[in-house]
């Protein structure tokens, strides 16, 4: 239904009857990302509190006999489930995967999903090695990677479905780190980085995060996309202004629906778009109806949409002018999808990861007007955009061109940097430096 509040309240129940150790932990941590009432550092503190029984409960290898030296080549794990074709971890994993340096690193697949398709098979070819993971508890896949003299593990999941933070909590690897799959510190004081960048994971957060803070230099995800997606012909120029967001029903909070409707009042003629899974369902599309015909928005000013396949809904996206980002969990993928396809997008700069990643995003590309300080500035902004209707439907082909062109698009780069990452968390580890910072200005 999208209802985050009710969500969280509903799983919170169920997990105060049960076992302290219950996955469920993992879906309270995700719910409360969407909730748009928590402070950040509650968000923080809850993650905590949920991994902390996890890892009070199992002992942690402390000895590995893995060489340290820091000039040769090294072992990289990632453990996911999520190399399939629709889910963002394989949309920003697989072309790093295609360009990793396997002259200095040797690269395993610990696989935890049980979906398999074509872009399953090219990340596996990608692959020194790679493990069938999904039938092995946590004990078995942690002695599989021990075996293998993992040097750097590193979770692409964090809390969402096909993780196993449980292998992590009894550590598989010297050094441990979070990157690409949720955006947020997971809790577990067992991971010794989180891979962010200077606006998701500034110095000046690190409360709100149980690991180290390892900043790649742009931002932390970077679009390159496997498949070709063709602009859409420009939108007529008699045609209204239609707003729109392709972002999961759960992002739809109270407070960003109240802020889209303040951006429709102030644009009369404007419409909505919105597209998500749930919305295939005539019930969830009553609710949100109903919320927006509550503030005074006539039911005939949206369009509710459900899934369709990837290259429908990139079409798509030629049937809006201007994305708006939901607030407090900004879009991920749907925002580089929309600027990718010639859409501007409008975010409200938060108070933590999830609210910071349009802002990076929009900072890499060298857009920081569209970047809000807050809710009356969004909604100006957005005002500013529609006055500007006409030349923003002719420079779709201009802004995918400016994307391309940033480092928002440097794909080898970014893998440079990335693997300067790693090797800078090794030769910490190397030295016994426990320091919990890596600056993105240190590196390439």
């Amino acid at each position: 239904m999208g209802d985050a509040r009710a969500h969280l309240a509903a799983v919170q129940a169920e997990y105060a009857a049960g076992d302290p150790q219950s996955r469920l932990a993992s879906s309270i941590a995700m719910a409360s990302l969407y909730h748009d009432q928590l402070p950040p550092a509650e968000v923080a503190a809850l993650h905590r509190q949920l991994c902390a029984p996890i890892e009070a409960a199992v002992v942690q290898k402390t000895s590995f006999a893995n060489p340290r030296a820091t000039n040769r080549r090294l072992r990289i794990g990632y453990v996911t489930g999520d190399f399939h074709r629709q889910h963002p971890v394989n949309i920003f994993m697989l072309p790093v995967l295609q360009r990793h340096d396997h002259a200095a690193f040797e690269l395993f697949v610990y696989h935890t999903g049980n979906m398999h398709d074509e872009y399953t098979r090219q990340a596996k070819a990608c692959a020194d090695h790679w493990l069938e993971a999904a039938k092995l508890d946590d004990a078995a896949l942690q002695q599989a990677i021990i075996a293998n003299q993992i040097d750097l593990l590193i979770d692409l999941a964090g809390h969402t479905s096909s993780h196993r933070l449980g292998v992590f909590a009894l550590r598989a690897a010297p050094v441990q780190a979070t990157f690409l799959g949720y955006p947020h510190s997971t809790g577990l004081t067992r991971i010794d980085w989180l891979i962010g960048d200077a606006t998701v994971s500034p110095a000046a957060h690190a409360p709100l995060f149980s690991e180290g803070l390892a900043q790649l230099p742009g931002s932390v995800f970077c679009w390159a996309p496997v498949d070709n997606y063709p602009l859409p012909a420009a939108r007529p120029a008699t045609a209204p202004v239609v707003f729109g967001s392709f972002n999961n029903a759960m992002k739809l909070t109270p407070q960003t629906i109240a802020l889209w409707v303040r951006v429709l009042q102030t644009v009369p003629d404007a419409r909505l778009l919105l597209k998500a899974p749930s919305l295939r369902d005539k019930a969830v599309q009553a609710r949100f109806t109903a919320l927006f015909t509550a503030q005074g928005i006539a039911s005939e000013r949206l369009e509710l949409r459900g899934p369709s396949g990837l290259n429908e809904m990139m079409q798509e996206y030629g049937e809006i002018d201007i994305a708006l980002d939901p607030t407090p969990y900004n879009g991920g993928t749907t925002t580089l999808q929309a600027l990718w396809m010639g859409v501007p997008v409008i975010t409200l700069a938060g108070g933590n990861f999830v609210s910071w990643l349009g802002a990076s995003f929009l900072q890499t590309l060298a857009k920081t007007d569209w970047i809000a300080e807050n809710e009356a500035d969004y909604v100006e902004k957005a005002q500013q955009l529609a006055r500007q209707i006409q030349a923003l439907r002719k420079n779709r082909p201009g802004l995918r061109a400016t994307m391309a062109a940033s480092p928002l698009c440097d794909i080898q780069t970014y893998v440079a940097q990335l693997e300067s990452l790693y090797r800078e968390m090794w030769a910490k580890y190397c030295k016994n430096d426990t320091s919990k910072l890596i600056q993105a200005g240190k590196l390439i």
